[in-house]
C-alpha cells in the first residue's frame, strides 16, 4: 500500500440545500455533469441544483439524482486536475451509487436512472404516518432496547443509520418513534432531532421497494470495481467482482453501518486522507468523530475544493516519493 492512501466519501440524502450547486458549477466538470444529467433524466438538473426552491429538493425522487450529479461532477473536477485514483470509496445510503460510479461499478447515466427510480419507489412506499429522527447521545444499547420494546404490529421502529459513536438515526411509524423519543427523554439518555424526510428509509417499511429495484439493478448489473468499496449493509471491504446488486437491494431495508464502514477502511488503510465528495460536509463531521487518525476534508464550496486539491496533490507527491525510495 502506498504511503498516503486516499478515501473518497459520498453523501446521501440530507446533505442537500437550496442552491447547493451554484458555486460549485464554476467548475466546468460540475456544470457539464448537471447538463448531462438533464439530458439523461429529461428534467432541468442545473436549475434543481442551483436555483430551484427548497421545496423541490425535499422531493426524494429529485433530491437523489441532484446529489449524485454534484458528487460525480466534483469527482470529475478533482480527477481532471490531479489524476486522482482513490484507494477506497464509500457512500452513505444514496451515496453508495456515487461511490460505485467512482469505482467503475456503474456508469453515470445508469446510476442517474437507478437513483431516480429508487427515489420514486421510496416516495411511493412512504406513508403519512412514517418518518425518521436522529438520536444524539452515547446510550446506543439502551436506545436499541427502547426500539425493541416499542415495536409491535403496526408499530415499526428500527435503527436506520449507525452514523457515529454518539449518533443514531431511527426510522419507522411516527407514533412508535414518539414513544421511543419519550423514553429517551424520561431516562435522560440524550436528545432527539426530528428529520424532515418523506418516509421511513432503511427500515422494513421500504420492503415494497426491494422487488422493483432488484429487477432494475439486475438488468444493469455492477461491473468489477477499480478500487476497494466499503458497503453500507455489512461494512465489508469489497474488491473487483465481489460486489453485486444484492448489497444495494438490502440497503433499502437494512441499516446503514456507516461508523463500522469507515472503521473497517481505517483498519485496512491506517491513516488515510478522507475527502467527502459532494454538497455539504455531513460525512466530514461524522468521520472526524469516528476515526482515530487521518486528514479529513470536504468539497462543499470552491474554497473547500481548493483545499481538497492541495491535500490530494500533497498525498500523491508523498506517494511518488515513497515509490522512488
Amino acid at each position: 500500500m502506498l504511503q498516503a492512501p486516499t478515501v473518497l466519501l459520498f453523501p446521501g440524502q440530507g446533505s442537500q440545500s437550496q442552491g447547493m450547486g451554484a458555486e460549485l458549477a464554476r467548475y466546468r466538470e460540475v456544470h457539464d455533469a448537471m447538463l448531462e444529467a438533464s439530458d439523461v433524466l429529461g428534467l432541468d438538473v442545473l436549475a434543481l441544483c442551483c436555483t430551484d426552491g427548497d421545496e423541490r429538493l425535499r422531493r426524494t425522487e429529485l433530491t437523489q439524482p441532484a446529489i449524485l450529479t454534484i458528487s460525480v461532477g466534483v469527482l470529475r473536477a478533482l480527477q481532471a486536475r490531479t489524476g486522482l485514483r482513490p484507494d477506497a470509496v464509500a457512500g452513505h445510503s444514496l451515496g453508495e451509487y456515487s461511490a460505485l460510479v467512482a469505482a467503475g461499478g456503474l456508469r453515470f447515466d445508469d446510476a442517474l436512472r437507478l437513483v431516480r427510480a429508487r427515489g420514486q419507489h421510496m416516495a411511493e412506499a412512504s406513508g403519512d404516518d412514517s418518518t425518521m429522527l436522529a438520536y444524539l447521545g452515547s446510550a446506543v444499547e439502551e436506545v436499541e432496547d427502547l426500539c425493541t420494546s416499542n415495536r409491535g404490529p403496526g408499530a415499526v421502529v428500527e435503527v436506520a443509520n449507525y452514523n457515529a459513536p454518539t449518533q443514531l438515526v431511527l426510522s419507522g411509524h411516527t407514533a412508535a418513534l414518539r414513544s421511543v423519543a419519550a423514553g429517551i427523554e424520561a431516562r435522560a439518555l440524550g436528545s432527539v432531532v426530528w428529520l424532515s424526510v418523506s418516509g421511513a428509509f432503511h427500515s422494513s417499511l421500504m420492503e415494497p421497494v426491494a422487488a422493483p429495484m432488484r429487477a432494475l439493478l439486475d438488468a444493469v448489473g455492477v461491473a468489477p470495481l477499480s478500487c476497494a468499496l466499503a458497503a453500507n449493509v455489512d461494512a465489508r471491504i469489497y474488491e473487483r467482482g465481489a460486489y453485486g446488486p444484492e448489497q444495494l437491494v438490502r440497503q433499502l431495508t437494512e441499516p446503514v453501518l456507516w461508523i463500522q464502514s469507515v472503521r473497517a477502511i481505517e483498519r485496512e488503510l491506517g491513516a488515510p486522507l478522507w475527502i467527502e465528495i459532494g454538497p455539504g460536509n455531513v460525512l466530514e463531521k461524522l468521520v472526524k468523530r469516528s476515526v482515530a487518525a487521518g486528514t479529513v476534508a470536504s468539497t462543499r464550496s470552491p474554497l473547500a475544493m481548493e483545499r481538497a486539491l492541495r491535500l490530494i496533490e500533497e498525498a500523491m507527491s508523498r506517494a511518488a516519493l515513497a515509490v522512488g525510495t
